[in-house]
């Protein structure tokens, strides 16, 4: 009979249960820095300050993803592909799990005090939505996405107090509405995954509410209100006034294309689980880091 591992038995275990796949949702940090210091001096200090504040998001983020692996452990052995997991499988204890998850806590909130008082104080929020999305939000639905969004949304005030500038309205619409999108894609392919394999209401309450065509129908919505809100923010008038510029609306096709491309691997039962979409998608790749130079170019080049 097999024991639940110990620490320092397997890295690659300890390495799989932090899901350093899951940290590329962290550079939702990166656009509040991105343009806030388009027009400063923009020193390496500051860009050092955004990078501490990603690693503190890596760090509570993956304490996040072992203290919902531990309340999660009975329904991921009813899941086709969660019942392999560390935890439910019974290859790391719950009570080794979760004082490793204390640890990631407390030593990312206190990396974020290093920096800035305010960055301490949204990686605290984070970690507090995250308990509490845990623990009852993804049981109900809709709020069950918001809160998924609002964390989100704390990266990207993250990245903004990292550096100490003020995240205009328009950032924070287009980053809201991304968001929304990217949760509605994740629930609408887990509700596919689990009907394919058994009850889906059986497993977690919420798919109870969810169906397949409601989740159509809302994942719609919010990738037309995405592609939409970042027409507007790079043609209106505020972002030419702030940055001099009316050329990032030639920004917009990658916005479009990763937007569209995901949705579509979204209804090809590949949208579970957006990190690992985003890592293993060449063309998903190619035009996020197209959008991202092309930013940095009209911002600091042109």
């Amino acid at each position: 009979m097999s024991t639940p591992s110990l620490p320092g038995r397997s890295a690659l275990g300890w390495i799989k249960l932090l899901r350093p796949t899951q940290w590329v949702k962290n550079f939702f940090i990166l656009p509040a820095p991105l343009f806030g210091l388009a027009h400063s001096a923009g020193s390496l200090q500051l860009w050092l300050d955004v990078l501490g504040a990603f690693v503190a998001f890596c760090l509570v983020s993956s304490g996040v993803y072992v203290f919902n692996d531990i309340l999660d452990a009975a329904a991921d052995r009813l899941h086709p592909v969660k019942r392999s997991r560390l935890i439910a499988s019974g290859r790391i204890r719950p009570a080794v799990a979760g004082a490793l998850s204390a640890g990631l806590f407390a030593v990312g909130i206190a990396l974020a005090a290093f920096g800035r008082r305010e960055l301490a104080g949204i990686v605290l929020i984070y970690v507090l939505n995250s308990v509490a999305y845990a623990l009852y939000f993804k049981h109900k639905v809709i709020a069950d996405v918001l809160s998924i969004s609002l964390g989100f949304m704390l990266r990207i005030l993250g990245g903004a107090a990292a550096v100490g500038v003020e995240p205009s309205s328009w950032l924070m619409t287009c980053g809201f509405s991304l968001a929304l999108f990217l949760g509605f894609c994740k629930r609408r392919s887990e509700i596919e995954i689990y009907e394919s394999h058994q009850d889906a209401a059986g497993v977690r309450a919420v798919f109870a509410s969810y169906t397949k065509e409601k989740l159509n129908l809302l994942v719609g919505i919010v990738a037309a209100m995405t592609i939409v809100t970042y027409l507007l923010f790079t043609t209106s008038p505020e972002t030419r006034e702030l940055h001099g510029t009316k050329s990032l609306v030639y920004t917009s096709p990658f916005v479009i294309y990763c937007v569209l491309r995901f949705l579509m691997k979204t209804l090809e039962l590949r949208g579970e689980d957006a990190a690992e979409t985003l890592l293993k998608d060449k063309g998903f790749l190619a035009a996020g880091f197209g959008w991202v130079a092309s930013v940095a170019w009209i911002l600091y080049f042109s």
